[in-house]
C-alpha cells in the first residue's frame, strides 16, 4: 500500500489533533508536554488506502532490535506490556538481524520469528496488525550491502515482494499482514 490517506481518531480525543500521511506512521499534534502513551486505554486509528480501511492503535510498536539486540524473554515482556496497554500494531521488516550476522550471530527474519513466537503463544494471531516489510534485504547474501552501486538491495520487483512475503508470513506463523511497506 502506499499513497497519502486520512486518519480517524476513536475514543476521547480532548481536542488533540492528529495527522496522517501514507502508512509511514501518523504524527502528534497534541499540546506541549502531552503523550500519547498517557492516553487511557489506546486510541485507534483507520488507515485508509484506496477502498482498505485497516483499524489500529495510534501507536505502532518497532520490533528492529527483537531477536537480535534483545533477547526473546525480554522482548515478549515488551510485546506483553505493549499490548496490555491497548497496543495492536507491530512493525518488523524481513531483513531485520541481518546486519549483525557477524556480530551477534544473529540472521535476516529473527525479529519476524520473535514476533511471531509471541503471537503464537499468546493465540492474537486474529487480535493484532502486522506491519511487514521487503526490499532493504541482501539480493546475494554473501555480499555486503552498499549505499552505491551496485547497492546489493533485493529491490521490489513483483518476484520479490511475493517471494519475501511468503517468507515473512512463514516466519511469522501468520497467513496474512495488514500492511506490505516497501522497504528501501
Amino acid at each position: 500500500h502506499s499513497g497519502s490517506g486520512r486518519s480517524e481518531q476513536s475514543g476521547d480525543q480532548s481536542g488533540i489533533e492528529a495527522h496522517w500521511s501514507g502508512f509511514m506512521g501518523s504524527h502528534w499534534l497534541g499540546r506541549p508536554n502531552q503523550c500519547a502513551v498517557y492516553v487511557r486505554g489506546m486510541e485507534t486509528r483507520t488507515l485508509h488506502s484506496g477502498q482498505t480501511d485497516l483499524e489500529v492503535s495510534a501507536l505502532c510498536l518497532g520490533t528492529m532490535h527483537f531477536g537480535v539486540r534483545i533477547d526473546e524473554e525480554t522482548s515478549f515482556q515488551i510485546l506483553d506490556r505493549f499490548y496490555e496497554a491497548g497496543g495492536r500494531f507491530f512493525d518488523t521488516a524481513n531483513n531485520y538481524g541481518a546486519w549483525t550476522e557477524e556480530t551477534l550471530g544473529t540472521h535476516a527474519g529473527d525479529s519476524e520469528r520473535v514476533l511471531g513466537r509471541w503471537i503464537a503463544s499468546r493465540k492474537l494471531a486474529n487480535q493484532v496488525v502486522v506491519a511487514t516489510k521487503c526490499g532493504a534485504g541482501k539480493l546475494d547474501p554473501a555480499k555486503p550491502l552498499s549505499g552505491t552501486p551496485p547497492t546489493n538491495y533485493e529491490g521490489l520487483a513483483p518476484e520479490v515482494v511475493r517471494r519475501e512475503l511468503t517468507g515473512s508470513l512463514k516466519r511469522l506463523g501468520l497467513e496474512r499482514v495488514g500492511v506490505d511497506y516497501g522497504h528501501v
